[in-house]
């Protein structure tokens, strides 16, 4: 629940899926009182292209002059998703701590709520009012705001 020392000016609300955000500032009072809102995608490349740039092949040694293929360090999806959820809330913190975020009220994919969880520093964590599990990110921004206002008046 948003606090009472907490105005709607300072509320914003954060609507994401893995590859779009959404942040509205300032969570408004009614369908025409729409804020601020700023768009943040992912800049990850197409998978084949991700693919097309493989390790290669490799000599083991002492084999014989078999080869093997080469695997990826990582998973670059997974990469790629934990550098976008760091850009956000990069993001979300600086407007922290420059004072213009007091409260968060957070809608995300379920998968993507739970990495985003482990993203937040602990001061951000404290801000957050609501945590909803749902991919509303195609929605309008009033009937986002509308959502959100029904969240926050739940928790």
């Amino acid at each position: 629940m948003i606090r009472p020392s907490q105005s709607r000016k300072y509320t914003w609300i954060l609507v994401m899926n893995g590859s779009r955000a959404r942040i509205i500032r300032g969570l408004g009072g009614t369908e025409d009182d729409c804020q601020e809102e700023l768009v943040i995608r992912s800049d990850h490349p197409q998978l084949k292209e991700i693919l097309a740039d493989r390790q290669g092949r490799s000599f083991p040694p002492g084999g014989g002059g078999r080869r093997a293929a080469m695997a990826f360090g990582s998973d670059p999806l997974q990469h790629d998703l934990h550098m976008f959820l760091e850009k956000v809330v990069t993001l979300l913190e600086t407007h922290r701590l420059a004072g213009d975020l007091r409260a968060l009220i957070a809608f995300a994919d379920p998968s993507i709520l739970g990495e985003l969880r482990k993203t937040w520093s602990p001061q951000l964590r404290d801000i957050v009012s609501a945590e909803i599990p749902k991919n509303i990110v195609s929605l309008s921004a009033a009937e986002i705001q509308k959502r959100a206002i029904e969240a926050a008046t739940a928790y």
